[in-house]
């Protein structure tokens, strides 16, 4: 009598339909996947700078003393100095004058102004970038914001955008320091 042996396994037909599935639903989720990621960078990095303004706005208040926001667009980074009580620019601001409205007028020459003290400062992921600072006084690729001893600063908007070409908004009210995110 002859006994015929089967072999466990899988032919390679069965194979072929099984990576050829995982394939095509890969193609599918991969794409949606990265675009989570990006999106995620992107909140992440919008919080961050509404967390910093208000920080700046808050410290401004408590401490009495005016703050700076600076958005640099060239090195993709956030950061907040804190000002002397007269001081309204900060290091590579010097030939910008501060607006109107913030009433003192700063002596640049004055030897007794103290230095500026970084608070906090936060560079953004990879593939994100600050586009324009519409309401900011710029030089090169730096914006600045200030934020009076008194809280209030000018209102602003800050134009973000992702590796997709997307274009997210935070606007910050100067009175109230209200931020809103709008696309």
């Amino acid at each position: 009598m002859m006994h015929t042996r089967r072999h466990a396994g899988f032919t390679l037909l069965e194979v072929l339909i099984v990576v050829l599935i995982v394939g095509i639903a890969s193609a599918l989720v991969i794409p949606e996947s990265i675009k989570a990621v990006n999106g995620s960078r992107l909140r992440s990095s919008l919080e961050q700078m509404i967390s910093l303004n208000r920080f700046a706005r808050s410290k401004a208040l408590l401490e009495t003393s005016p703050m700076a926001v600076l958005y640099h667009g060239d090195i993709h980074q956030v950061q907040l100095l804190q000002l002397p009580p007269r001081q309204a620019l900060s290091p590579g601001l010097e030939g910008l004058t501060p607006p109107p409205r913030f009433g003192e007028a700063w002596d640049p020459e004055d030897s007794s102004a103290e230095e500026l003290k970084e608070l906090r400062a936060f560079q953004l992921p990879d593939g994100i970038s600050i586009h324009e600072v519409k309401g900011a006084q710029r030089e090169d690729q730096t914006w600045f914001i200030l934020y009076t001893a008194g809280g209030m600063t000018d209102p602003h908007t800050v134009e973000v955008h992702d590796q997709d070409g997307r274009s997210t908004f935070l606007s910050v009210e100067g009175l109230t320091g209200e931020v809103r995110i709008y696309e």
